[in-house]
């Protein structure tokens, strides 16, 4: 009896090792970050090529970047993952799409940036200060002129 359950446990392990030899690697669920999720999101691998989509990049009416804002990839269509989708701008705060002198691309009608026909190129959107923003700025200055005053 002693020798039979030996012989079992050697086989069953044997037959574990195997298992584990065959078998890809899987990766623990807390191994993965919100930020390769994002990543790959925003570009997805296709068999041996990637569709790497451009980005909607604000910048102000000297085409100078927004600080602390992030670009937006062009969201991606669900039925070709090669084609890109009209996207909506990013909000930041304080500021708005600007009207005039805006890129072609973009609809004011929708709202939306249509990507261009090459999905791969950025596009950058001029914003300007919001009326409130500028409101805001010229009554702290005000303030600041009577405070000195």
């Amino acid at each position: 009896m002693r020798k039979l359950g030996t012989g079992l446990a050697s086989v069953l392990s044997g037959l574990n090792m195997f298992e584990l030899a065959v078998k890809p690697n899987k990766v623990q669920a807390d191994a993965v970050t919100d930020k390769t999720l994002k990543e790959e999101s925003s570009q997805r691998q296709f068999g041996d090529k990637f569709a790497i989509f451009g980005k909607i990049i604000p910048v102000n009416e000297k085409q100078a970047f927004i600080k602390s804002v992030k670009a937006v990839n062009y969201r991606r269509d669900p039925n070709n993952p090669d084609k890109a989708l009209r996207t909506p701008p990013p909000t930041i705060k304080g500021y708005q799409v600007s009207k005039k002198d805006q890129v072609e691309n973009y609809d004011q009608n929708s709202n939306l940036v249509i990507p261009p026909t090459d999905p791969s190129q950025d596009t950058y959107l001029i914003y300007q200060k919001s009326k409130s923003s500028l409101r805001n700025d010229s009554i702290k200055v005000n303030k600041q002129v009577k405070d000195k005053g």
